[in-house]
This record gives structure tokens, C-alpha cells and sequence, in this order.
């Protein structure tokens, strides 16, 4: 089934390509909390919010949201089900967690094209490491 989500995800992802701004390549250097943000999105969020969308409710866009613009809003929004969304306790419970992933939305927001290269990628990886596990 995750593969199946791998293939739906990487298709939806160039789709969605061609619509965003260039922009320059992916930067190498990138922060621990930036990155450790990134996992949690990738882990968590990415299934229904594909690059800052919203595929079960498309008006309620991410990239657009208030929420995501302070921690504290974030941490409060994350802690309990909203609609169809559960609630992450997990992250929620936890500042650090917040703050990773608050880091990486908050670059998400700002560099949607540079984000969708790094799904791209990391959702290619995903399918060799699948694809090698069997």
C-alpha cells in the first residue's frame, strides 16, 4: 500500500510541478531543525498536504494558514482532531518537534517550487529503499 502511495504521491507531485514558480535549486545546506521538521512533514502531513495543499479539503490550503505562523498556534491546532485531520500529540506534546516543523513549513511557505524538489527527491528515494526492501 505505501508504494501504491508513493506512486499516487509522486504523480500528484508532477502534476502539481509545472504550476510553481522556478526556483533555484535545493539548497545542500540545510539546518537540523530544518530538516528534522522535514521528516515529520514527510512522516506525518505529507499524505493529505502534499506541497502546502490540502488534498481532502482543497479551500483550506496550508500554505495560506495563520496557524502555521507561530509555534504556539501550531502546537495548539496539532493537539487535538480537527475535522477530518487527527490530532498529532506526539508533535504537539513536543517543543522541539513544533519548532522543526514549524521551521520547515515556515521555508515551505516562502519556497513552494524548492519544496516540491526536495518531496520529489525524497519521495524517489522513498520507492528505491521500498523497491530494495523486497
Amino acid at each position: 500500500m505505501s508504494l501504491r502511495i508513493s506512486g499516487n504521491l509522486l504523480s500528484l507531485t508532477l502534476f502539481f510541478l509545472p504550476l510553481l514558480p522556478a526556483a533555484a535549486a535545493p539548497s545542500a545546506e540545510r539546518s537540523p531543525d530544518f530538516q528534522a521538521g522535514e521528516k515529520i512533514y514527510m512522516k506525518n502531513c505529507e499524505v493529505c498536504h502534499l506541497i502546502g495543499r490540502n488534498l481532502v479539503n482543497p479551500k483550506k490550503e496550508i500554505q495560506y494558514s495563520k496557524i502555521m505562523e507561530k509555534e504556539e498556534t501550531l502546537k495548539a491546532f496539532l493537539s487535538h482532531k480537527n475535522g477530518k485531520m487527527p490530532a498529532f500529540h506526539k508533535i504537539s506534546e513536543s517543543d522541539e518537534k513544533i519548532k522543526q516543523l514549524r521551521e520547515f513549513l515556515q521555508y515551505a511557505k516562502e519556497h513552494p517550487s524548492e519544496i516540491s524538489k526536495i518531496i520529489e527527491s525524497d519521495s524517489g528515494e522513498s520507492a528505491k529503499t521500498e523497491k530494495k526492501a523486497k
